[in-house]
C-alpha cells in the first residue's frame, strides 16, 4: 500500500527505509553559537521566525560554525545584535530590516536569494534595497541574470550554489536498479500534474517521492493509487540511506532556487534528470553528468531522458564534490574579507568554483567603441564626487590650466553614449580646444551605470555628483581653468562656436597673451543648448477664427495637470493658418478639448493622433545595454525625434509619442505610463519574416504586435518571398510553446503553462509536447520537423505562431498574438481549429515590419503614418 507507513513498501525492487508520519526538522549542524558579550560580534545571522530548525536556519549555522569569530542566529527582526557582518537568509526579512535597523548598512550585509516570491515590495523597491547591500548571494545564475537586467548593480551580485555534506552523502555504486527518486515538499510550483503524467506513462519504472505535505495536492489520491509509486515521509537522518536506493533523481519543478536535494542526490552518485530552473543548469552538463529538460515539459520529453539516465555510467559524485558546505562557507567568508581584492573586483562573477564567463559581460555589453573613441579625443576624464574633498582634489590635480585649455562640465550624463552624443564636445574638439572633461551624473543610479561603462572601456574612474552640488564643485574648478557647463546632448550655437574657433586660431598664430590669460578662451557657461527640435508643424486651428492684425491668440489646453496656456501673436484675417507646435498634452489616443480666446471665447475638439502624428511629438527611448539601441537610435535620427533612456524616465516628463524596444530595462514602464495617460506608443522588436539583427524589425502602434488587419497591397510580401503552404489537417500532437520566464514577468502570466496544459487535457486526449524557447548553443530539433507531426500549435504570442500559420499548421494563441486574426483563442475548440484565408493577414504583417535601411532613412516612419489611413480588413 503506497502511503506513509513504518513497514517497507513491497512494490519497489528492494525495500526503502520506512518513515514516521511527518518529516522532522533538519538536524541543525553541531556548531555552538559564540555570542559577543563585549562589543559587536563577527557575524549576526537573521532568519525568519518560522524557519527555526529548517534549511534556512541550517545554512546560517553552516556558515557561522566554520569561522573563528563571535556569531549568533536571531529569529525575526525584533532585535539585531551589532556585528561586522550580517547574513539574511531571506531577502524579504532584509528589505523589512533596512527600514527599521538602518545601522546594519554600516556593516557588510549579505542577502541570500533563492527564487522570486510574492512579497509586498515592487521590483524597483527590491532593486534599491539590493543595491544597498554588500552582496546579494544568488543560488543560481538564472536569477542573478534576471536581477542584473532589472537594475541590480553587477558588483553586488554573486552566484553561490549551495552545498551538501560529502561525509553524510558518501556515494554508492549504481548496479542497474529501477528506482526514480524525488525529494520535495508539496508546492504547486513543483509541477505535480506533470509528475503524475510521468509516473502514469512509465509503469515499468518505480518512483519514490520523499517529502511532506503532498496530501494537500488535489490529485494526490490518483498519484498514490499508482502501483509504481511510493510516498515516503522521512527524517533528514534517513535521507542518505534513501538516496542510496535511487538510480535516477527527478526534479520536475517550474521554479526553483536550488534545489539542495539535487546536489545531495548527485553527491550520492545518483544521475539527475531536472527541469532547466534553479541551479540545475549550473550543475548539470546535459548528456554528461545528467539531463536537462525545458520547464513545463511533459512525459513525452521527460520519459526518454529518464531511460537515458539509467544507461549513464558516469561518476556523478565526482562532478559535485567541490560543492561541499565547507567550500560554500569559505566562499561567503571571502566576500567579507577586507583584503580579498579579487572578490571585490569580481563584480557579479560566479564564485561557485566553476569556470565561467562573467554574466555581466553578457547581460551588459561594453559601450559602443565609437562612443569610447569620442571620449578618448579629450585630454582627460576627471571626476567630481559629492561630499568628498579628497577625491575632488585628486581629480582637480589632473587639470592643468595652461594654454588653450578649458574645463568642461557635462551635466545629466549617465553613459558614455550620452557624452558621445553631445555635439558641443565634438564642436570644441574640432576647433582645437584642449579639454579637461568632468562629468556630473544626475543621481546614484546614473553614476553606477556610468561606472560600469568606464570599467568596460578602460577609461579613468568617475563617481556621481548631485545636481545640487554641481555649482559648489564648479566654484572649486574655476581656479584650475575656464569652465563651461554643457547639458548632455547639447550643442553650441553657431556664434559661440565661431568665437571659440577665432580664439583658438589666434592662439595657434602666436598670441602669447592667451597663454597667460586662459579666461579669454573661455566658452561661457550655459552657452550650450539642447538640440533644436524640428520646425513647428503647421495646423489650421479653425477656419472661422478671426484675428485682428497684431492681435493675440490665447490657447488653453485641458491636460492631466490642469489647463495650460500658450500665447501666440499673430495677424491677418479669417482663415489664417497658424504655426503652432502641438502641445504634448494633446498627443493622445482620445480627442482633447482645446479652447481659444480671440474676442469671444470658443472651443473645439482636437486630436493629435493618427495621420496627424509628427516627429516633434516623438521621444525614442534607449536601454542601457539593450541590443535594440542601434535600431531605436536610427529610427529617432531619421525623423529628428528626441532621444532619452528608458531607465531615466520621470513620471512628469513631457512625452507625446514614445518609441521603445522590447519590454526590459525600463521599456515596460514607458509603455505602462503611455497606456495610463492614453498616449500613443510605438513598440519595436524582431520581425515576423526575415528576422535577425541588422535585417528586419516589426514596429507596432499601441500594442506588441501588428494589431487589427488593414487592407494592404501584396508588394512587400512578394518582395520578402513569403509563400504560405496549404493548410494541414494531418498530425496528431499538440505542440505547446510556452513563453520565457522574462516574458511572463513582464506580462503577468506566470501560470500560463500550467493553466494551458489543464485546458488542453480537458479538451482532448491527443499527445502533448512542450517545446521551450531554444537555448543558444544547444542542439534543437528543427521547427519544421516538429510542425510535421503537429495537429496544432499552442503559444501565448511567440512568433512561432506566425511561422506555423505560414507552414499551414493551425494555431491557438492569446488575443495579443500577431496570429490571433487567423488563429483561435479558445482552447476548448482544439479539435476544430480555424483554417481561414491568410492573404490579407500576410500582406498586413509585411506592411508592419521594415528593413534596417528603411528605418534609418525615414521610410519606415512614412509607411507607419500611411498605414494609419488604410481601411480595416473585413
Amino acid at each position: 500500500m503506497c502511503k506513509p507507513c513504518r513497514s517497507p513498501c513491497s512494490n519497489l525492487r528492494r525495500p526503502l527505509p520506512a518513515s514516521g508520519s511527518f518529516a522532522a526538522p533538519l538536524p541543525l549542524p553541531i556548531y555552538p553559537e559564540r555570542k559577543a558579550f563585549h562589543g559587536p560580534g563577527e557575524w549576526t545571522f537573521i532568519t525568519p521566525r518560522d524557519s527555526k530548525g529548517w534549511i534556512l536556519d541550517a545554512i546560517c549555522r553552516e556558515i557561522g560554525g566554520r569561522q573563528e569569530g563571535a556569531w549568533e542566529v536571531v529569529y525575526g527582526l525584533s532585535s539585531i545584535p551589532e556585528a561586522r557582518n550580517y547574513f539574511f537568509s531571506h531577502y524579504w526579512n532584509y528589505l523589512d530590516a533596512i527600514k527599521k535597523h538602518t545601522h546594519i548598512l554600516d556593516g557588510n550585509v549579505l542577502v541570500w536569494y533563492t527564487h522570486p516570491r510574492d512579497i509586498p515590495y515592487s521590483i524597483d523597491e527590491q532593486v534599491v534595497g539590493f543595491n544597498k547591500a554588500h552582496k546579494v548571494l544568488f543560488t543560481c545564475s538564472e536569477y542573478r541574470d534576471l536581477w542584473l537586467r532589472r537594475g541590480v548593480r553587477p558588483e553586488k551580485a554573486v552566484v553561490i550554489l549551495g552545498g551538501a555534506d560529502p561525509h553524510l552523502f558518501l556515494g554508492h555504486e549504481r548496479r542497474g536498479g529501477n528506482v526514480v527518486g524525488l525529494s520535495a515538499s508539496f508546492y504547486e510550483r513543483k509541477n505535480p500534474d506533470a509528475l503524475l503524467e510521468v509516473v502514469s506513462r512509465m509503469p515499468e519504472r518505480d518512483f519514490a517521492l520523499v517529502g511532506r505535505k503532498w496530501e494537500e495536492y488535489s490529485r494526490f489520491s490518483e498519484l498514490k493509487a499508482l502501483k509504481n509509486f511510493t510516498y515516503i515521509q522521512a527524517t533528514y537522518e534517513q535521507y542518505p540511506s534513501l538516496y542510496r536506493e535511487f538510480d535516477v533523481f527527478l526534479s520536475m519543478a517550474m521554479l526553483e532556487g536550488g534545489p539542495i536535494p539535487l546536489i545531495e542526490a548527485m553527491m550520492e552518485n545518483v544521475v539527475p534528470v531536472a527541469s532547466r530552473t534553479g541551479f540545475a543548469p549550473d550543475l548539470i552538463d546535459h548528456g554528461v553528468n545528467g539531463y536537462l529538460f525545458p520547464v513545463g515539459a511533459g512525459a513525452d520529453v521527460v520519459a526518454p531522458l529518464i531511460d537515458a539516465a539509467f544507461s549513464n555510467r558516469a561518476d556523478i559524485r565526482r562532478t559535485v564534490l567541490p560543492y561541499s558546505w565547507d567550500e560554500f562557507a569559505l566562499a561567503i567568508h571571502a566576500l567579507c574579507e577586507k583584503h580579498d581584492a579579487a572578490a571585490s573586483a569580481a563584480g557579479g562573477a560566479e564564485l561557485s568554483r566553476r569556470d565561467a564567463s562573467p554574466a555581466n559581460a553578457r547581460e551588459f555589453p561594453a559601450p559602443d567603441q565609437g562612443d569610447v573613441e569620442k571620449v578618448r579625443r579629450f585630454s582627460k576624464l576627471s571626476q567630481i564626487e559629492r561630499n568628498s574633498e579628497a577625491r575632488l582634489a585628486a581629480a582637480l590635480s589632473r587639470v592643468e590650466p595652461t594654454g588653450a585649455k578649458q574645463v568642461v562640465v557635462v551635466t545629466g550624463a549617465s553613459s558614455l553614449q550620452d557624452i558621445g552624443r553631445t555635439p558641443a564636445l565634438s564642436q570644441l574638439a574640432e576647433v582645437g580646444l584642449d579639454l579637461d572633461l568632468l562629468v556630473a551624473t544626475g543621481n546614484q543610479k546614473s553614476a553606477s551605470l556610468f561606472e560600469r561603462d568606464l570599467r568596460f572601456s578602460a577609461l579613468d574612474g568617475l563617481v556621481e555628483v548631485s545636481a545640487a552640488d554641481v555649482e559648489a564643485c564648479i566654484a572649486k574648478v574655476v581656479d584650475y581653468g575656464p569652465v563651461a557647463v554643457i547639458p548632455s546632448g547639447a550643442e553650441l550655437s553657431p556664434e559661440t562656436a565661431s568665437k571659440a574657433l577665432a580664439l583658438v586660431e589666434a592662439w595657434h598664430a602666436g598670441d602669447h597673451l592667451l597663454e597667460h590669460d586662459g579666461a579669454r578662451l573661455r566658452i561661457p557657461a550655459r552657452s550650450a543648448h539642447p538640440k533644436p527640435r524640428l520646425e513647428p508643424i503647421v495646423r489650421e486651428i479653425a477656419p472661422a477664427l478671426r484675428l485682428e492684425a497684431g492681435g493675440g491668440l490665447r490657447i488653453a489646453v485641458d491636460g492631466p495637470a490642469g489647463p495650460r496656456t500658450i500665447v501666440r501673436r499673430s495677424g491677418g484675417r479669417r482663415g489664417r493658418v497658424l504655426e503652432l507646435p502641438t502641445p504634448l498634452d494633446l498627443v493622445k489616443n482620445t480627442p482633447s478639448r482645446l479652447r481659444w480666446a480671440a474676442g469671444d471665447e470658443s472651443s473645439m475638439l482636437f486630436s493629435g493622433v493618427a495621420g496627424n502624428l509628427a516627429p516633434d511629438m516623438v521621444r525614442a527611448y534607449l536601454n542601457r545595454g539593450g541590443a535594440g539601441n542601434p535600431i531605436v537610435e536610427a529610427f529617432a535620427n531619421a525623423i529628428g525625434a528626441q532621444i532619452s533612456h528608458a531607465e531615466d524616465q520621470a513620471d512628469d516628463d513631457a512625452t507625446g509619442v514614445s518609441v521603445v524596444w522590447g519590454v526590459l530595462r525600463g521599456s515596460d514602464k514607458v509603455i505602462a505610463r503611455a497606456r495610463r495617460d492614453g498616449k500613443p506608443f510605438y513598440y519595436i522588436d524582431h520581425a515576423y519574416f526575415g528576422r535577425g539583427h541588422g535585417l528586419n524589425y516589426r514596429i507596432s502602434r499601441d500594442s506588441y504586435d501588428a494589431g487589427p488587419v488593414r487592407v494592404c497591397p501584396p508588394d512587400r510580401l512578394e518582395a520578402l518571398g513569403v509563400q504560405p503552404r496549404s493548410w494541414r489537417s494531418a498530425g496528431d500532437t499538440i505542440l505547446v510553446c510556452p513563453p520565457t520566464q522574462f516574458f511572463c514577468d513582464a506580462h503577468g502570466c506566470a501560470d500560463w503553462l500550467q493553466q494551458t496544459m489543464r485546458e488542453i487535457r480537458h479538451a482532448t486526449d491527443r499527445p502533448i509536447e512542450v517545446r521551450a524557447k531554444p537555448v543558444a548553443g544547444q542542439p534543437v530539433e528543427p521547427l519544421d520537423n516538429a510542425f510535421e507531426r503537429a495537429w496544432a500549435i499552442v503559444t501565448h504570442s511567440s512568433n512561432v505562431a506566425v511561422e506555423a500559420v505560414v507552414a499551414g499548421v493551425p494555431v491557438f494563441v492569446s488575443e495579443a498574438s500577431a496570429a490571433a486574426p487567423v488563429g483561435e483563442t479558445d482552447l476548448s475548440r482544439i479539435e476544430v481549429p480555424r483554417r481561414p484565408d491568410r492573404s490579407a493577414w500576410l500582406a498586413h504583417l509585411a506592411y508592419s515590419q521594415f528593413s534596417a535601411a528603411e528605418i534609418g532613412d525615414g521610410r519606415a516612419w512614412r509607411l507607419l503614418l500611411e498605414n494609419e489611413s488604410r481601411e480595416l480588413h473585413r
